[in-house]
């Protein structure tokens, strides 16, 4: 279908897009939900540069956009767009998606989006706000409806970067013992994962119900058994955050540094690489999912992105990711996982 106007690359699939939303709803204790539909649709952006007009002090300036459906404001776009992703005016081939109207126009777009950052940044009159530079694009949206949590909720994860939104609606639950135990089998397969059940081996030690006690008896003997057995065989995908990256290491390095962003033209990057520690045939898929997390807030991605390996899977192949975001906080946790 020919599009007025270019729109990202669909790179993530349906089923990568589903395996995003289930495997975020598992760390909330979530397990075999039921999936009602994945619909992938085409949501139509103007993107524009705006300032500030102040009587005083400095001109704040940015760039933003905004929802050409809905009216909203949406900043998730611009940083999109500062990844090199292709465009085309055609859509996903083989599928039907949704195209969702345009609702704002051209000719409405600059009062409108003077309004709205007026009434964001509070304080001042929308003809204070100067928007330039519009143009408008279209960005690709799995909408995945799930029922979990006794209600129906949707979900959306970008056709390009893969990043999910919706799940700060979802209630945690309490996890039983053998959802302990496949969580735990499931993050020994990565070195990040291994990071993270050591940390709740020991902050688990003296308290928890009986339940998380047995289930850290258990993680650890899963864990030896894991040594033992399986990592000697195993092939699988490391990703890693370049040297700069990282704090020093302490107890003579047994226990790695934290990560340690750089700040650039006003955000945080980290860098790194994703390489094949095994061998893999030519036809398996390898995506991951690499991200940045809020140590004191670990359902909450600071950074996400979607790496994928094509070709044949050798012990020499490798590409570089790139994760870049705003606000600080105060502790990063750096991870991935293949999906």
């Amino acid at each position: 279908m020919l599009l007025d106007a270019p729109a990202l690359e669909a790179r993530v699939t349906p089923e990568v897009a589903l395996s995003i939303v289930q495997k975020a709803l598992a760390k909330k204790g979530w397990t075999g939900v039921s999936v009602n539909e994945v619909r992938l649709v085409y949501t139509p952006f103007w993107v524009f540069s705006f300032d500030i007009v102040a009587e005083k002090g400095s001109s704040p300036t940015g760039k933003t956009g905004l929802n050409a459906f809905t009216g909203e404001l949406n900043d998730l776009v611009p940083a999109i767009l500062d990844r090199p992703i292709k465009k085309s005016r055609e859509t996903v081939k083989g599928g039907k998606p949704e195209i969702e109207p345009t609702a704002v126009s051209y000719r409405e777009v600059k009062e409108t989006a003077a309004t709205k950052i007026a009434a964001h940044v509070g304080g001042i009159k929308a003809d204070s706000v100067v928007v330039s530079a519009v143009s408008k694009l279209y960005v690709p949206f799995y909408r995945v409806w799930i029922d979990v949590a006794g209600d129906t909720f949707k979900f959306e994860v970008d056709g390009a970067l893969g990043i999910p939104m919706g799940l700060e609606d979802v209630p945690g639950k309490a996890k039983g013992w053998e959802e302990e135990t496949g969580e735990a089998l499931g993050k020994l397969k990565s070195p990040s994962g291994w990071v993270d059940l050591f940390s709740r081996l020991f902050s688990a030690k003296g308290g928890g119900s009986p339940v998380q006690r047995y289930a850290v008896l258990a993680l650890i003997i899963l864990a030896l058994v894991f040594l033992v057995f399986v990592v000697p065989s195993m092939g699988g995908v490391e990703c890693k955050p370049d040297s700069g990256f990282y704090s020093p290491s302490k107890w003579f390095g047994l226990v790695k540094g934290g990560l340690s962003p750089e700040y650039r033209a006003g955000k945080f990057v980290v860098e790194g690489e994703c390489y094949v520690t095994g061998d893999f045939a030519s036809d398996d898929a390898l995506m991951i999912q690499v991200f940045v997390k809020d140590a004191a807030k670990p359902d909450f991605f600071v950074a996400l992105n979607i790496t994928q390996l094509t070709g044949a899977h050798t012990e020499n192949l490798a590409k570089p990711f790139h994760l870049e975001w705003e606000d600080a906080v105060d502790d990063y946790v750096f991870g991935f996982e293949r999906i």
